[in-house]
């Protein structure tokens, strides 16, 4: 009988251990009440087409040519979005957004928000950074550390104690369009 007991404990904890771990499992692949994924999606697991864009618009940015940057606009159908008014130049849109008249500062912006992951949304396309689609208030003190390193110690402590991600977010599909580089509205959440 003692072996019976023993053998059907063992069998229980292994049960456990094993439901136990596809349940974190699970947690880690769930996803938040916006439909993005919870957890950041590596280089690998990017379409090629969506890796592709985010590269380009890495080397675009990081050249500090706009130029550049206006044939990545180029290769969409329709124009990326980067604020809820009309724009017919985005080129110059930037350089009157951006603090010196340059768009350095944007295009900096640009590099560092596709220097984190994205998560994936209900859709299937990706968000960069994964900070603008996670509860702020619930940062580990790495994911904090990142968002200290993007947009500095005054803008990130503002983030964290008001729960709400205010700087630029980027979207692009799973086929590789480039939907949008812009500050969130407050009242949106993709």
């Amino acid at each position: 009988m003692n072996k019976y007991k023993m053998t059907m404990t063992i069998m229980l904890a292994v049960a456990i251990t094993f439901f136990l771990s596809n349940a974190n499992h699970a947690i880690a692949k769930g996803k938040n009440a916006n439909g993005t994924q919870s957890h950041k999606i590596t280089n690998e697991e990017l379409p090629n087409l969506t890796l592709q864009m985010k590269e380009d618009l890495i080397d675009a940015a990081s050249s500090g040519d706009l130029e550049e940057v206006r044939d990545l606009f180029e290769t969409n159908e329709l124009a990326p979005v980067l604020t809820n008014e009309h724009i017919s130049d985005p080129i110059d849109y930037w350089k009157k957004a951006s603090l010196d008249g340059s768009a350095r500062d944007i295009m900096a912006a640009i590099a560092e928000v596709f220097s984190l992951p994205p998560v994936k949304n209900k859709n299937g396309d990706f968000i960069w950074p994964y900070l603008a689609k996670v509860p702020l208030k619930k940062l580990s003190n790495k994911q904090q550390i990142d968002l200290f390193r993007l947009v500095g110690p005054k803008q990130a402590t503002k983030m964290l104690e008001t729960g709400i991600y205010t700087y630029y977010e980027a979207k692009i599909g799973k086929d590789g369009t480039w939907h949008y580089f812009k500050k969130p509205e407050t009242s949106e959440k993709n």
